[in-house]
């Protein structure tokens, strides 16, 4: 016996020509599948979107092999959370995004909408799908999260941006006010930058910038933050830090900054850094840990660079470094 979803198929499409004309004219890709999810009907852009001919699909569950479609985690859809079954089971219709399964093997981005088919009782005979291409959506959603991470990142260093900074910070001292998670704060500057410009120009400045900043930022721990604040001046933040830590941190970032060297040609062009250390306090504003951070690296620089300054030492007196 044939069953209703095949017999609604062959009443669209044996009458006449025109109705699988115009099935084969949506712009969208369209199949319909009976309650146990066999394909009955696939038109022509569903061919040319997926790479499968009608002959090939016709009598297969669209989840054997075929399309088997996953969420953007690479998460199978075609079980419990495929959007026919909604439809289904909830009389609904379903959208998702999707990406879908080409012959050819790769993964294309859809929009699907899955829709159920009840005879003139109300008694659900099967469900249709239409899906259209997403990539123009996926490509404007990837530019969209490049976009961001070019305006969070510096573009001469590669590190965070003054704007990625203050938000680390902002999220840092929110964290402090709801968990009192603490952090340590370091203002880092290269120590006679302007002099180093004037002698050796603009090109090795920003090379020193460059080597600097990675210094800082690949000997920090996965989870502290390295940004480049502005000019020749960095921030570091230590998440999670005692203030032991924060200051371990800072003589560490001290050296390895001394250690590092540009060598062009028969010279090795190297800086130091002055460092400012502190630790955020539960009273603290970004703007007053900013302050004491950037006085002690004033301090720094005073008391003759290539040096940190703290507040952390015993007592809450100043410690040079």
């Amino acid at each position: 016996m044939t069953c209703p979803i095949a017999a609604l198929d062959q009443q669209l499409t044996s009458s006449s020509d025109l109705s699988r004309l115009l099935l084969d004219h949506l712009p969208q890709g369209l199949y319909l599948v009976d309650q146990e999810r066999r394909i009955q009907s696939w038109n022509t852009a569903a061919e040319r979107m997926t790479g499968y001919f009608r002959d090939e699909v016709i009598g297969k569950c669209c989840g054997d092999g075929i399309l088997e479609h996953v969420d953007e985690e690479g998460g199978q859809l075609c079980g419990e959370r495929c959007p026919l079954l909604f439809a289904a089971r909830t009389g609904a219709e379903c959208r998702a995004d999707v990406y879908m399964h080409h012959k050819d093997g790769h993964r294309v981005p859809v929009q699907v909408l899955g829709t159920p088919i009840k005879d003139a009782t109300g008694e659900l005979i099967g469900m249709a799908e239409t899906f259209s291409d997403n990539t123009a959506k996926v490509e404007l959603l990837e530019r969209a999260r490049e976009l961001e991470r070019m305006a969070l990142i510096d573009s001469l260093t590669g590190i965070g941006n003054r704007r990625y900074s203050e938000q680390v910070i902002r999220e840092s001292i929110d964290n402090l006010h709801r968990n009192g998670t603490p952090f340590g704060l370091v203002m880092a500057d290269i120590d006679h930058f302007k002099a180093l410009n004037d002698s050796h120009g603009h090109e090795a400045g920003d090379a020193v910038l460059k080597m600097v900043g990675a210094t800082m930022e690949k000997n920090l721990r996965s989870f502290d933050f390295a940004g480049r604040w502005g000019g020749e001046e960095f921030i570091v933040v230590v998440h999670t830090a005692v203030r032991l830590e924060t200051e371990r941190v800072a003589k560490r970032l001290l050296k390895m900054v001394e250690r590092s060297f540009l060598q062009r040609g028969e010279e090795r062009l190297k800086v130091t850094i002055s460092a400012g250390v502190t630790q955020a306090r539960p009273a603290d504003t970004r703007e007053s840990l900013y302050q004491r951070a950037d006085q002690l690296l004033y301090e720094a620089k005073a008391a003759g660079r290539d040096r940190y300054v703290s507040d952390l030492g015993v007592g809450g007196g100043r410690h040079a470094a």
